[in-house]
């Protein structure tokens, strides 16, 4: 009976201190002031643009044979009215679509598609879209998007390498894993920042 006491009492003491440990990382989370998770949200957001700004330079870069040049070019948003209207020539605009789509691709990934087609079946499906040949049917489609997609943030990464070729290997290897930071996880990070300074500043 005592055995038994004891196995109790080390399992409430157990289950008493994972809950305190939970709680002490929330606390530890949420001390920052709402103003402090908005202002780090437009500042991830800035650094997003920044990060897209430079892969798009780096694989326009590659795409044009240009000798690569390490800047911030804030010309590259005028490209988009030229593109509309039609005033690049055929290699730009095939540099053009390659380097936007490329980010447009990534940030797609990052967002991910799979709640999307989720909510979609639930509201919109039929027993016809529950068939094992349609199921199967999504899986590869889904599959060879995800394949494709990763092949072309790949590629975007090796044209950051190209773009600061003569660095050095580890400096290199440094700018590119920032700069696949900056595009791949600001953005989100950011904007679940700012939504969460917004939220509790209406609490």
């Amino acid at each position: 009976m005592a055995l038994g006491t004891k196995r109790t009492t080390s399992g409430t003491s157990s289950t008493a201190s994972a809950t305190t440990s939970g709680d002490s990382s929330t606390i530890g989370i949420m001390t920052y002031p709402p103003l402090v998770h908005l202002i780090w949200g437009g500042a991830l957001l800035v650094g997003n643009v920044v990060g897209n700004m430079l892969q798009v330079e780096s694989t326009q870069s590659w795409f044009l044979g240009g000798t690569p040049y390490l800047r911030l070019d804030w010309g590259i948003w005028s490209q988009w009215p030229a593109f509309v209207h039609g005033q690049l020539g055929q290699y730009q605009t095939i540099a053009f679509i390659a380097s936007w789509g490329a980010q447009f691709v990534l940030m797609t990934s990052k967002i991910g598609t799979t709640f999307i087609v989720a909510r979609a079946a639930q509201k919109h499906g039929t027993p016809a879209h529950k068939v094992a040949s349609v199921v199967k049917e999504a899986s590869i489609r889904v599959g060879f998007w995800n394949f494709l997609a990763w092949a072309i943030i790949l590629f975007d990464s090796i044209t950051d390498w190209n773009f600061s070729n003569g660095l050095g290997f580890w400096q290199q290897l440094f700018f590119v894993a920032v700069t696949f930071l900056m595009t791949f996880y600001f953005g989100t990070w950011g904007v679940m920042n700012i939504v969460s300074g917004l939220g509790r500043m209406r609490e």
